[in-house]
């Protein structure tokens, strides 16, 4: 068949269709079918389809799809054509234009749960070819939020300020309040709830509302509604209404409105279920709920609270774990221990795939000892470690806890167990680091250890092994001091699975912590000073103390570093100022950010004199000489 023919043919049937709809609705969507048929671009059949209640998802796309070309059967016979279509769970739209078509195709989509779909066909400016379409718009686009669940997209979609000139209707503002009022109360937001939801009066009740109720809002923000034209939003609305008023707790109240919720005089049955068991509440979400969602129209993708949570732990994980190993890594020297904290988070990983298979993971703890001199940076790496303990989930904090002797240790025989024992129940999931650990215990003139650190010991040991992996205990201080302090008790040694030792800083590493002391502190240690603070260095490094310490650890190696840059700062602050009040304007940015050899040599002296650690300077001074002649 030609085009001309099948549109000749077309107009036949719809020609025919009209003569009859008032009359013969079964014939008239035959021949609107037979006309569509004949020619599918036919927009007014489409319509007259939908009139006599063909008003399937199809039926609308098609009618959508050819909104342009409406009118022009209908003009051609002089008569009006128009369609009611379901618009939302409440209202019915009347479609004489194509912008109503894409409403209650928006409508049909969301019903048949094609969501993305309706949204597209929302956002299409189309729709707002008149000033009434504007709220019709936005109860369809806020009955896709509700669909969907999405509660906070509903309240915002009902709050959205339409233009000036738009048209607002009574019944579409009632449906849109019952919409928002439904989502607060999902939300558990009870009076939110009821606000919305006081928006809306019905005729029937308006002449008895008290003179308080009356003026709760401005007139303009009441909206006044017929229940006989409107009953479903009307028991929707007292049915909300009820179940607001439970959830905060006035059941009263509830009861009241539950018991107004009726069309035609009958509970609709979420009200008759909610009057039967006061125990019935709204499902309550949350918006971080409905953000998790990996499909955004899909209630089911949500993740519930422990998920959100387990993968907000997982992030937070892996950043701790990183700013552990970056605390490590950014230590001066060290090369053992960071080997040696390597081998741990293997042995960490590794024991966490044994346990994930039932393997035994037996003698193995997360307590260790870490020993070497002062200065070399236990302290630190203790607070690495609780950051890669947390990375990996082992403890649930990553702060380090400092405890001392008095934390564990009551001040009477019989006091420290318990003292101890409160301790570690309060430190689980976290780190506890105690440097000097052998301080616990106190000696007797003649060796024997005191009975009140024995006790904090004993009660330590059973802790240890009880809560092997419910925290860590981080015990640090010289080697030898160390060992002797685990012969306390013979099982204490057995508790901690590793021991990491610490070297003593050579004289390059010390003036690289220094340097890099300095660095965020705006001071610069100039090359001659560097020089200079080497050489000190390692003539401390050769001299002995009398129990056989050289002299870097009696200064504390790192902490001497730092002491050293902070006593050549003040030096070179009097020395800078001196110069400023002798030749005003002579001091350069230079002069206050540098640290010229004199302070930094006159620095470790003074630092060395109060530890009472000599140095032989004309030794030191004799070889900057030779290096400054080179």
């Amino acid at each position: 068949m030609t085009s001309s023919n099948a549109t000749a043919a077309a107009r036949r049937q719809f020609d025919q269709a009209m003569a009859v709809l008032e009359v013969d609705r079964d014939a008239a969507h035959r021949h609107f079918r037979e006309a569509t048929d004949a020619d599918p671009s036919m927009a007014d059949a489409w319509l007259g389809r939908v009139a006599v209640g063909d008003d399937g998802l199809a039926t609308l796309q098609e009618l959508y799809a050819y909104g342009s070309r409406l009118h022009r059967e209908s003009n051609r016979l002089g008569v009006g054509l128009a369609a009611i279509a379901k618009a939302g769970p409440y209202l019915s739209i009347t479609v004489t234009e194509a912008a109503h078509a894409g409403l209650a195709l928006a409508s049909a989509l969301i019903d048949g749960k094609q969501f993305e779909k309706a949204e597209a066909v929302l956002t299409d400016s189309a729709l707002l070819d008149s000033w009434e379409n504007h709220q019709w718009q936005q109860y369809v686009r806020a009955y896709l939020m509700f669909a969907t669940q999405r509660w906070p997209d509903v309240i915002a979609e009902a709050a959205r300020i339409l233009p000036a000139q738009a048209i607002i209707m009574s019944a579409v503002t009632a449906a849109t309040n019952a919409l928002a009022a439904h989502a607060a109360a999902h939300l558990g937001q009870g009076r939110v709830a009821l606000d919305w939801a006081e928006r809306v009066e019905l005729s029937s009740d308006r002449s008895s509302l008290t003179e308080g109720r009356r003026h709760s809002f401005p007139d303009a923000a009441v909206t006044v509604i017929d229940p006989a034209q409107f009953p479903l939003i009307a028991a929707d609305l007292a049915y909300i209404r009820g179940m607001a008023h439970r959830q905060l707790g006035e059941e009263q109240s509830a009861q009241i409105w539950l018991s107004r919720s009726t069309i035609n005089g009958a509970l609709i049955e979420p009200a008759k279920q909610a009057l039967a068991d006061p125990r019935i509440q709204l499902v309550i979400t949350d918006e971080a709920a409905i953000t998790s969602r990996t499909d955004k129209w899909d209630v089911s993708t949500e993740q519930s609270e422990q998920e959100r949570s387990e993968e907000e732990n997982a992030e937070r994980r892996a950043e701790l774990l990183a700013e552990g190993r970056a605390l490590l890594a950014n230590q001066v020297g060290l090369a053992e221990v960071k080997q040696a904290v390597a081998e741990l988070e293997d042995q960490i990983e590794v024991r966490a795939l044994r346990l994930a298979h039932g393997l035994p993971v037996a003698n193995q703890t997360n307590h260790m000892l870490l020993v070497g001199p002062p200065g070399t940076g236990k302290t630190t790496t203790a607070e690495a470690l609780g950051k890669i303990y947390a990375g990996f989930g082992i403890v649930r904090h990553p702060e380090v806890i400092e405890v001392r002797r008095s934390d564990l240790c009551g001040e009477h025989i019989g006091s420290s167990g318990p003292k101890t024992n409160e301790l570690i129940e309060r430190s689980l999931g976290r780190v506890l680091f105690m440097d000097e650990l052998y301080s616990l215990v106190e000696r007797h003139h003649d060796g024997r250890p005191d009975m009140i650190g024995s006790e904090a010991v004993n009660q330590l040991l059973v802790a240890l092994e009880v809560h092997r992996f419910d925290f860590c205990f981080i015990g640090a201080g010289y080697e030898r001091e160390i060992d002797q302090f685990l012969t306390v008790n013979p099982g204490l040694a057995g508790r901690f699975n590793r021991k990491l030792r610490f070297a003593s800083y050579s004289p390059d590493e010390l003036v690289e912590i220094a340097v890099r002391y300095g660095a965020p502190r705006a001071t610069v240690i100039e090359p001659t000073a560097r020089d200079a603070l080497n050489a000190l260095c390692r003539k401390l490094r050769g001299h002995l103390a009398p129990d056989g310490a050289h002299g870097i650890d009696v200064m504390q190696n790192g902490r001497f570093a730092r002491n050293v840059v902070e006593r050549a700062e003040r030096l070179r602050d009097s020395r800078v100022a001196a110069q400023h009040r002798t030749s005003r304007g002579s001091v350069t940015v230079e002069d206050l950010e540098t640290l010229r050899t004199q302070d930094v040599v006159a620095a470790v002296v003074d630092a060395c004199t109060e530890k009472h650690v000599p140095l032989e300077l004309r030794a030191v001074e004799s070889e900057l000489a030779y290096k400054k002649c080179e």
